[in-house]
């Protein structure tokens, strides 16, 4: 396999486990499991399990906030979409378990893995871009009046 789609195959697979099982779970053994290789190739991507773990949540924050974005972009208004995302990122739902339980789980994980630390503060700096972009949108539209 070409070493990109190899890479991709491991990161996605992390993905998989830390949005199933938790960002705990995601070891190289137990990705290798699911891709069907050695631990040994997994590690050859990422010698650091930190960096593994850190990479899937970054692409699940991203995958995420691109689900909202889309939702949110279907609504007519500025207001419609203010609304859309608020509740993408606030909802307390089954469809949302996944993702909630996936951000308190990074949120427990960086205390003690910097590199993940600093990974959730830069998609939660991204979230709240997104909002304020929301927002700016609104007033543009001359929806959302300020002072």
């Amino acid at each position: 396999m070409e070493r990109d789609h190899r890479r991709q195959e491991i990161l996605d697979a992390a993905a998989g486990v830390g949005l199933a099982e938790g960002l705990g779970r995601v070891t190289a053994r137990r990705v290798a499991q699911e891709i069907g290789v050695r631990p040994g190739l997994v590690t050859h991507y990422f010698a650091a399990i930190d960096d593994l773990i850190t990479a899937a949540f970054v692409q699940l924050a991203f995958a995420e906030r691109d689900l909202i974005r889309d939702r949110a972009a279907g609504e007519k208004s500025a207001v419609g979409r203010l609304r859309s995302a608020l509740a993408g990122f606030t909802t307390v739902s089954t469809e949302r378990d996944a993702f909630n339980l996936l951000w308190l789980d990074a949120l427990r994980q960086a205390a003690d893995r910097p590199i993940l630390r600093v990974a959730v503060i830069e998609q939660m700096e991204l979230d709240i871009a997104f909002m304020e972009d929301l927002i700016a949108a609104g007033i543009a539209e001359g929806e959302f009046q300020v002072a």
